[in-house]
């Protein structure tokens, strides 16, 4: 376990927007990424929930534990906020990150095994939207859920869904195929 170690600039400005978001009552969508990829031929639960642990062992940035700095007084960290709020200035050491070890991994699964083929893509783009109302907690790894929807005995869309203040766009992509 390595701590209280210093997050990213893009990182602390995201989360700084956001709180001061929420201190102002302005509610705000979840940040999160994802990828989608079709598998073909049978799959097995026990086989994918295995590549996603062991894809959460390899990428730290998906299990870290993300929380305000410990050191810091209240009144230190008002100070840095209300600065963050009116001149867009960030004073880095808002928060801090934990990797956490032996962190297991988010494996939903979603049968529409007994739908009309018909409907598949629609039933697909409604747990994708889903899946993009649910936000993670930052405090609590893993930052990274799989969705695993079957369409049939060998027809299969697996969803990778990644909070955006751990991952960007082309993490993303890595991610997914290392998965």
């Amino acid at each position: 376990m390595v701590a209280n170690l210093p997050l990213t600039p893009a990182q602390e400005r995201g989360l700084a927007a956001f709180e001061s978001a929420s201190e102002r009552g302005v509610e705000t969508p979840p940040q999160l990424m994802a990828t989608t990829f079709a598998v073909q031929g049978a799959l097995s639960g026990s086989a994918l929930e295995a590549a996603a642990a062991a894809l959460l062992d390899r990428h730290s940035a998906l299990r870290v534990k993300i929380g305000r700095d410990p050191v810091q007084s209240a009144s230190e960290r008002a100070r840095r906020l209300a600065t963050f709020q009116r001149t867009g200035w960030l004073e880095p050491g808002l928060f801090v990150q934990e990797i956490i070890e032996n962190v297991r991994p988010r494996l939903e699964r979603v049968d529409l095994c007994s739908q009309e083929p018909v409907r598949h893509p629609q039933l697909i783009q409604e747990v994708v939207k889903e899946q993009f109302r649910r936000a993670f907690d930052i405090a609590k790894p893993p930052h990274m859920r799989v969705v695993w929807i079957t369409l049939s005995a060998t027809t299969h869309v697996v969803v990778v869904v990644v909070d955006h203040v751990v991952a960007d766009r082309i993490s993303v992509q890595i991610v997914a195929r290392d998965l």
